[in-house]
């Protein structure tokens, strides 16, 4: 029996940032960050918001759901499945 194995490179996302969801037959990750920014130069100051998204649906074969690895470390998001 073999498994899946997905990789993502994610390197402004924390794992705190994901959702992932994985059932027997699919797997939907959502990643949201909101980054805010002081800028200050003189005579002006400013506050930017910016946000980040990211999304991923896939179909999978029979999976183990309960029985996945997820792995996160420095930005590459590791998911190792077993097949049923």
């Amino acid at each position: 029996m073999k498994n899946i194995i997905l990789k993502f490179n994610l390197p402004e996302f924390k794992r705190e940032d994901l959702k992932i969801n994985i059932k027997e037959d699919s797997i939907f990750i959502i990643g949201k960050k909101e980054v805010k920014e002081k800028i200050t130069r003189e005579n002006f100051e400013s506050e930017e918001e910016t946000k980040r998204n990211f999304s991923y649906y896939s179909s999978l074969p029979k999976v183990k759901e309960k029985e996945a690895k997820i792995n996160f470390e420095k930005g590459i998001l590791k998911i190792e499945i077993p097949k049923k």
